[in-house]
């Protein structure tokens, strides 16, 4: 893996194992791949830096419909308004963590802004990229697992939720199947953005 160390770095990309010898990188880029020799069987995946193709990609996921670029970092602006709401309920409800929340916003050096990022779905045709956007470190962070943790017990008590994939695999062996059952699963597309923020307090 030598001759590879100076293009492992910054880009995700997934990395297969075929046999003992051989294994398959896909680079963000479309149907582009290729076969390398490796020395060891215990390469399950790695980070290869293609960053043109990745920038490239990316850029091709930003479009106008569903994003819209801005000209000034509004980081600090939600900063200071959410300081100035969790300062108010802090004082109304005397709770430590809102006065530790309000403590942490003080100062700007403390929040930044968050940071999207991309993975492939290297089980779909294409390899198309899936954008998560990073929230950690920013303004609303802290208030937000919060807050999480506040409605959780409210989701968890639906029959519709899961904990995690082991809990669901658990929960469908206890169920007894018919010969006409069927597990569908359903992908939808560009889910998030296809949501008006104006309606999601409403779900």
């Amino acid at each position: 893996m030598d001759q590879y160390q100076g293009v492992i770095s910054d880009c995700p990309c997934w990395v297969f194992c075929h046999d003992k010898n051989v294994m398959k990188l896909y680079s963000p880029a479309p149907n582009h791949y290729t076969y390398i020799s490796i020395n060891s069987t215990a390469v399950a995946c790695a980070r290869v830096q293609v960053k043109l193709l990745y920038i490239n990609n990316v850029k091709q996921l930003l479009d106008t419909a569903s994003y819209k670029p801005i000209q000034l970092d509004p980081t600090d602006n939600v900063r200071k308004k959410l300081k100035t709401k969790l300062t108010r309920y802090a004082e109304e409800t005397k709770e430590e963590q809102l006065i530790n929340f309000t403590k942490l916003l003080k100062y700007s050096s403390n929040t930044k802004c968050p940071e999207l990022y991309c993975l492939p779905k290297i089980h779909k045709p294409g390899n198309p990229f899936r954008p998560i956007i990073s929230n950690v470190g920013s303004a609303t962070s802290g208030i937000g697992s919060y807050v999480s943790r506040i409605i959780r017990p409210l989701t968890g008590n639906k029959n519709s939720s899961t904990l995690n994939s082991k809990e669901f695999v658990r929960q469908i062996r206890e169920i007894e199947l018919q010969e006409d059952d069927m597990l569908v699963s359903y992908d939808v597309k560009d889910l998030f953005t296809s949501i008006p923020l104006s309606f999601t307090p409403t779900i």
